[in-house]
C-alpha cells in the first residue's frame, strides 16, 4: 500500500501492433525516446529470434509485456498464417497457456528491466463452466510454476465479468 505521500508513476508502453520497421535496438532506442517504458509483443518475435529481442530491449532499456494467445500466437505449419486462436477445447488451451506461461516465465528472466504477462486466453464461445475451469487452472499454474511475475487477463473473462491482475507477493518490510 502507498502512503500519501509516495509518488505513483504512470507507465506507458507500447505495442508493436502496426510497426512495420524491424525489432532492432535503433527501432526500442526511439520508443524509449517517445517517452515509454517497454513494448508489448506477441509470441513470434521470442520464438524467431529472441537473441535480438532481449538484446535491443536491453540495449533501450525497456520493459516487455509478453501477448499470450493460447492455441495462437505462431504460424500455421503449411501455409504460413498468423494463428490467432487453433481450437476451442479447454484442455488443449490449458495445456497451451502452460507452455507460453513457461516461455514467458524464461523470457522475462533475460529482460534487465523485466515485464510482465497480458494473456489474451481462452475462448468467447465456452460455457461459463469451461470460462471457469480454464480461469482456475491458468491461476494454479501461475501460483505454481511464476509467481514472481504479473499476469493480466482479457478475452473469456470478461464474458464472466471477471477482470484479474495477478499481483505476486512483495513483503512489506
Amino acid at each position: 500500500m502507498t502512503t500519501p505521500n509516495e509518488r505513483k508513476e504512470l507507465k506507458l508502453n507500447k505495442t508493436l501492433w502496426g510497426i512495420e520497421e524491424p525489432i532492432s535496438p535503433q527501432l526500442f532506442h526511439s520508443i524509449k525516446r517517445e517517452g515509454y517504458h517497454g513494448v508489448e509483443v506477441i509470441r513470434l518475435p521470442w520464438l524467431f529470434d529472441r537473441g535480438l529481442l532481449v538484446n535491443s530491449l536491453n540495449e533501450a532499456g525497456l520493459e516487455v509485456i509478453c501477448q499470450v494467445h493460447t492455441l495462437g500466437g505462431y504460424l500455421h505449419k503449411d501455409n504460413g498464417e498468423y494463428i490467432y486462436c487453433g481450437a476451442y477445447d479447454v484442455a488443449a488451451h490449458e495445456e497451451d497457456f502452460q507452455k507460453q506461461l513457461r516461455e514467458c516465465k524464461e523470457l522475462l528472466g533475460l529482460v534487465n528491466n523485466g515485464g510482465f504477462i497480458d494473456a489474451h486466453a481462452g475462448v468467447d464461445a465456452w460455457s461459463n463452466e469451461e470460462a471457469i475451469q480454464f480461469l482456475d487452472f491458468c491461476l494454479k499454474e501461475i501460483e505454481q510454476i511464476a509467481p514472481e511475475i504479473s499476469v493480466t487477463f482479457l478475452g473469456v473473462h470478461f464474458r464472466l465479468g471477471i477482470c484479474y491482475r495477478h499481483h505476486p507477493y512483495r513483503s512489506q518490510s
